[in-house]
């Protein structure tokens, strides 16, 4: 029998050893540690929120097909990324694929009720791409029904129906958003709801805010704020200058020529390139009012 070398008894030992460490992360793997998990789960996250910068930035440069690419790259890492899934009905929407837009959307307004507001805003840019007034005019008002804060979509509602002529609606529509566009503690009340809307990851300010919108604490504490911020903003605010602008034409259309000229002339004051607001009021200085 020869004499064993050092190398016999020190290779098996090697082998044995790389055996036992591919045994042991075979049972790892299959017991799934927490701490295993969180550090592969931390990883797939950042991935995938390196590839969605990068889509992000395609959609920006209207590369829409690279985009779409890109955005399906990171739902393959993180299938409930909802941002990826909503940008790629975005695309779409661009590329003129509007059924697969509106598909997207009509799903995620399904599966995320809290974003539903943002998703019927967008199905509404879609059926408005194609140019379907009624279906657009719809869908924004489904999204001020289940909007923290209505006005933007009531003033697009209301817009759509002054074209369509419907100027009965179009003025109720209005009217509502104007209201609360210009209401201090309404949109201060909008605000917390829409932030209780993202807040499901940090649940301890979310309670503290649902606490204050079911006491309506919030209502005291806003009487100690001086508000002229709050008005200065809405001297500017030209949004607000169009929506004054259509409830002006509305109320001339419907005969009553002092509320015409009232609200064409807020709408003028905010925004005085508004030629629309000025030839309304034209044609009522001319009528003699």
């Amino acid at each position: 029998m020869s004499k064993k070398k050092p190398f016999d008894y020190i290779t098996p030992g090697v082998i044995y050893g790389v055996w036992t460490l591919l045994i042991v992360f075979g049972i790892m793997t299959l017991l799934q540690p927490k701490w295993l998990q969180e550090i592969g789960d931390q990883g797939r996250i950042e991935e995938a929120l390196g590839i969605k910068e990068h889509a992000d930035l395609a959609l920006k440069d209207r590369r829409y097909a690279r985009a779409i690419k890109l955005y399906n790259d990171v739902l393959r890492i993180d299938p409930e990324n909802n941002d990826s899934i909503g940008n790629i009905a975005l695309a779409h929407r661009e590329l003129g694929h509007y059924d697969k837009a509106l598909n997207l959307l009509t799903k995620l307004a399904k599966k995320y009720p809290q974003q539903a507001h943002l998703n019927y805003l967008n199905i509404a840019e879609v059926y408005k791409k194609k140019g379907n007034k009624e279906k657009t005019a719809e869908f924004y008002i489904k999204s001020s029904r289940v909007s923290p804060e209505p006005d933007y979509a009531l003033f697009r509602a209301a817009n759509i129906f002054m074209e369509l002529e419907n100027y009965d609606k179009a003025l109720e529509l209005v009217s509502k958003g104007i209201s609360f566009r210009t209401n201090f503690v309404k949109r201060y009340e909008g605000m917390l709801k829409r932030d209780v809307l993202t807040l499901d990851e940090k649940p301890e300010i979310k309670e503290t805010l649902l606490n204050q919108l079911e006491s309506e604490s919030y209502k005291k504490d806003l009487k100690l704020y001086d508000r002229t911020f709050f008005a200065s903003t809405l001297r500017k605010d030209r949004d607000l200058a169009r929506a004054y602008n259509i409830k002006g034409i509305c109320y001339y259309y419907l005969g009553d020529l002092k509320e015409a000229k009232s609200n064409l002339s807020i709408a003028f004051k905010i925004n005085p390139n508004l030629t629309e607001s000025k030839k309304y009021l034209n044609l009522i200085e001319k009528s003699g009012i």
